[in-house]
């Protein structure tokens, strides 16, 4: 039996992990699924003060209060920026560090280093011309759930103390097989890469195991 931590991505929250969630209890496992301030059931909490620390703490607060070790720490897409801010300040509650099609925040990285000055520019306007300055409104199509995501948290640089202690974690990198062209899944296409050439822990998946397929993480 494993513990996993679940954190999805921008605009999303627990609810995404549902069926993941259930078949992961039937294989008895013990899983926390987490909605991230402002984001999904607590989109009622979105301010213009949220930001990365914000949510790293969100993950650190739930395994410090459920008193979780042993964790299997899951990030999808943006979460796994989150994932190795929170591990960063856990190091020995955590078992191993899983990016599902996930991006990989270095020290004093911020997600929109990762990203174009073009389509980091783009997004801003977006921002400011349709999210009062603070919030990034959700894709228009999507699941039905998604909520507008706080877009400090994209803009915050993460301060990682323990680097080196953090690189002994094992991890694995879950990679959708077939891959949009959008500027989004870049550099999460290039973490994948990178994971393949270096240790070839990279599992890969059809495209919608979002929806269906999460449960293969054990």
């Amino acid at each position: 039996m494993a513990t996993f931590v679940l954190c999805d991505g921008a605009f999303g929250g627990a609810w995404a992990w549902r069926e993941v969630e259930k078949e992961l209890i039937k294989q008895g496992h013990v899983v926390f699924s987490l909605t991230l301030t402002g984001l999904g059931d607590r989109n009622h909490l979105l301010t213009p003060d949220i930001n990365l620390e914000t949510h790293i703490t969100d993950v650190v607060n739930t395994i410090l209060f459920e008193d979780l070790n042993n964790i299997y720490l899951v990030g999808h897409s943006y979460g796994g920026g989150v994932i190795i801010g929170a591990a960063d300040q856990l190091l020995n509650r955590i078992s191993k560090l899983i990016f599902f099609d996930a991006l990989i925040l270095e020290d004093t990285q911020s997600i929109n280093d990762l990203y174009s000055e073009s389509f980091v520019k783009q997004t801003k306007e977006i921002v400011q011309s349709k999210g009062e300055g603070f919030r990034l409104p959700k894709p228009d199509s999507g699941p039905i759930y998604n909520t507008d995501h706080p877009f400090k948290t994209f803009e915050q640089k993460i301060k990682l103390m323990n680097k080196a202690e953090l690189r002994q974690i094992p991890r694995a990198f879950i990679n959708c097989t077939k891959k949009s062209s959008h500027p989004v899944l870049e550099p999460i296409n290039q973490f994948a890469e990178k994971a393949k050439q270096k240790n070839g822990n990279t599992l890969k998946f059809p495209p919608d195991i979002m929806r269906i397929g999460k449960n293969r993480l054990n």
